[in-house]
């Protein structure tokens, strides 16, 4: 049998990509594509969305690109250009799911690995209490890596991404490189690649209880 993997990915570059996309033979041991990118035509991460208090625009928070995307835009066109199977895990996703200061309390007093993370994510904590002015944070990329180990507790939906210009932002002129997922049969303009995805931007209810008990074995 094939050695199906799950790769995560993350801002870090890879160089050896180019090589893969050389090898079908090795694209075929590839079991499945997880990524922290994506949105919908002409949304902004925006993680206050008038809900903060406190936050450095008017009590409203600074805006989020599409980090892992913007980082290295050349790796993403080849990744998706390979069309492997994918499933994008994006910012609407982490929107669902709030981590907070009693969190991360619970977690260092588990002790071990999780007091570990838990120290580790103050730094992060404070600055989204003081510049996003939310009481928690998103967890973006933990939710990728719960997607991998619990699929089902997400909904998804097949669609098509693209790497394109997001016309609905600024114009033609203006509007920001992207992946933009949209239902399939629908292309935009000036695409450079596309590829079918499984897009999963609908955590499950409970998905907030089960990673913190999963975090606190």
């Amino acid at each position: 049998d094939r050695m199906k993997r799950a790769l995560l990915i993350g801002i870090d570059k890879y160089p050896r990509l180019n090589q893969l996309e050389n090898r079908p033979d090795l694209q075929a041991n590839v079991g499945r594509l997880v990524g922290v990118m994506g949105r919908r035509p002409g949304h902004l991460f925006h993680p206050a969305e008038g809900e903060g208090t406190g936050g450095i625009l008017f009590g409203h928070g600074p805006v989020f690109g599409d980090f892992n995307f913007e980082q290295d835009r050349a790796a993403a066109t080849l990744v998706l250009g390979m069309r492997l199977p994918t499933t994008l895990v994006p910012y609407d996703a982490a929107r669902e799911v709030l981590l907070t200061e009693s969190d991360l309390a619970r977690l260092e007093r588990r002790g071990g690995a999780a007091a570990w993370v838990a120290e580790r994510a103050r730094g992060w904590l404070d600055y989204w209490k003081a510049d996003v002015g939310l009481p928690g944070f998103y967890p973006f990329d933990l939710l990728a890596g719960a997607y991998v180990i619990a699929a089902d507790r997400f909904d998804c939906a097949e669609a098509e991404a693209w790497i394109t210009r997001d016309l609905r932002l600024w114009g033609r002129l203006w509007g920001p490189w992207a992946v933009l997922v949209q239902p399939q049969g629908i292309r935009p303009a000036e695409p450079k690649v596309h590829g079918p995805v499984l897009y999963c931007e609908r955590p499950a209810p409970e998905l907030h209880r089960w990673l913190m008990t999963t975090l606190l074995e």
